[in-house]
C-alpha cells in the first residue's frame, strides 16, 4: 500500500504539491487526506486523474491532426484556384488566329481569311491543308505566299483576307466540295507577360479545323444595294450633272435659229410611227441589247460577281418597256410574224431580272446564260426578217 502511494505521488507529484500548498496538510502513510470532516484516497483518485489527462492529450493530438490536414487541404486548394486564375489570365490575352472561309452577304466572292481575334500578338504563324487548297481556275492556293511563308507576326483584331474563288464557278466543280483539314500553328508568349516573346520564352499553340464550303451551296439571299451601289448612283448623277451645259448650250443653238423640232433632249423616248424611222428604232433597241450581252458581258463570271447583273437587269428592263411601246405603236406596213416575236422578246427580256443567283453549282448562273443566249437568237431572227422587209 506504501509503495502504491509512493508511485501514485511520483506519478504526479504535482498533484499533491498543489494538495499540500493548498489544503495544508499531506497524505497519511496509508494514502488518504483528513480535511476537516471529509477524508480522500489518493490511491482510488490518482488514476482517474491520469485517464483524464491522457484522453485530453489524445483529443488535442486528434484535434492538431485535423487542423494541419485541413491546412494542408486549404493550401492545395489555394495553388489549385491559384494555377486555374493564371491559366485563365494566359488564355484571355493570348493571340487567337484562326482561319476559315466567308462569302459576304449578297456577294459572289468567296474569301479565305485569317484573323488574330486574341489579345496579344501572334508570331510564326504556319498554316497547313489537306488536301491542298485548289479553286476552280485550278490554282494552286498553297503556293501564295500568305500560306506558303506564313506571316511574321499578326497583331490583335488584325485581318487579312484574299480572293479564293468565285462561288459560281466554285459550286460548279462537285469534287472541290469536299473538307479542308486546316492546322493553324503560332507562337505566343508563355506567361502573362507578353513581352516574354522578346527574351525567347514563348510556347507554340496548335489548332486544328475543318474548313467546308458545301453548307453554302443552294442558300439563297436578297440582294440589297449598299455603299457601292449608292457610290455608284452618286457617280452616274455626277457625270448627268456634268452633262447639263453642254445640252444648255446645244438648246440655246436650236432656238437661236428657230423653235423647231429639232431637240430631242426635250423629249422623252418616243416611238416614231412611220415605217422606216420605226424599223431603225427596233434595229437600234435589239442591236443594243445583244451588244450588252455578247461584248459587255460575254460570260464573264467575275463581272458578274462585281456586279454586272444588276446593270444587265436593269437595261433589260428598260429595253423591254421600250420595245413593248414600239409594238402598240408598229405602222400597219409591218410583218405580223415580226409583232410576235418582238413581243415573245420583251416577255423574255423581262424573265432575265427574276433569275436569282445561288450557291447551287453554277445551274443559276448557266439558267441565266441561256435565258440571254435564247433573246439573241430571237433578236437575229427578228433582224433578218425586218431587213426583208426593207
Amino acid at each position: 500500500m506504501q509503495s502504491a502511494v509512493a508511485d501514485s505521488v511520483l506519478v504526479i507529484p504535482s498533484v499533491a504539491r498543489v494538495a499540500r500548498d493548498t489544503l495544508g496538510t499531506s497524505p497519511t502513510e496509508s494514502g488518504i487526506w483528513h480535511i476537516g470532516p471529509l477524508s480522500i484516497d489518493v490511491t482510488s483518485t490518482i488514476p482517474v486523474v491520469e485517464f483524464a489527462a491522457l484522453v485530453a492529450v489524445i483529443i488535442y493530438v486528434i484535434a492538431t491532426l485535423a487542423i494541419a490536414i485541413a491546412t494542408k487541404r486549404s493550401t492545395n486548394v489555394s495553388e489549385a484556384v491559384l494555377k486555374e486564375m493564371k491559366a485563365s489570365r494566359e488564355q484571355e490575352i493570348a493571340p487567337y488566329v484562326d482561319i476559315y472561309f466567308d462569302i459576304p452577304y449578297g456577294e459572289h466572292f468567296i474569301f479565305l481569311v485569317v484573323k488574330n481575334s486574341g489579345r496579344s500578338v501572334a508570331r510564326n504563324v504556319r498554316f497547313r491543308f489537306d488536301p491542298p487548297l485548289k479553286n476552280s481556275h485550278g490554282e494552286d492556293i498553297n503556293g501564295i505566299p500568305l500560306i506558303s511563308q506564313g506571316i511574321k507576326s499578326i497583331s490583335p483584331g488584325q485581318e487579312i483576307r484574299t480572293v479564293f474563288d468565285v462561288s459560281f464557278g466554285f459550286f460548279g466543280h462537285e469534287d472541290l466540295l469536299r473538307p479542308y483539314h486546316a492546322t493553324v500553328s503560332y507562337e505566343c508568349a508563355s506567361g502573362l507577360d507578353p513581352a516574354e516573346t522578346l527574351s525567347g520564352n514563348e510556347k507554340t499553340m496548335e489548332i486544328e479545323k475543318v474548313l467546308d464550303l458545301s453548307v453554302y451551296k443552294g442558300l439563297e439571299f436578297i440582294e440589297q444595294g449598299g455603299l457601292p451601289e449608292v457610290a455608284k448612283q452618286l457617280g452616274e448623277l455626277l457625270k448627268q450633272h456634268e452633262k447639263v451645259p453642254q445640252h444648255l448650250a446645244s438648246i440655246a443653238r436650236r432656238l437661236s435659229k428657230g423653235l423647231w423640232f429639232l431637240n430631242p433632249e426635250l423629249l422623252v423616248a418616243t416611238v416614231p410611227p412611220e415605217n422606216e424611222p420605226w424599223r431603225q428604232f427596233v434595229r437600234s433597241k435589239l442591236k443594243e441589247f445583244r451588244h450588252v450581252w455578247a461584248d459587255v458581258y460575254g460570260g464573264d463570271l467575275d463581272a458578274l460577281a462585281l456586279g454586272l447583273h444588276l446593270d444587265l437587269r436593269r437595261v433589260c428592263r428598260t429595253i423591254a418597256h421600250q420595245i413593248t411601246v414600239a409594238v402598240s405603236r408598229a405602222p400597219g406596213e409591218i410583218q405580223e410574224g415580226v409583232i410576235e416575236r418582238l413581243a415573245e422578246i420583251s416577255k423574255q427580256l423581262l424573265e432575265i431580272p427574276r433569275i436569282r443567283f445561288l450557291s447551287d453549282g453554277g445551274r443559276s448562273v448557266r439558267q441565266f446564260d441561256s435565258q440571254g443566249n435564247k433573246i439573241v437568237e430571237l433578236i437575229d431572227e427578228v433582224l433578218r426578217k425586218i431587213d426583208e422587209a426593207s
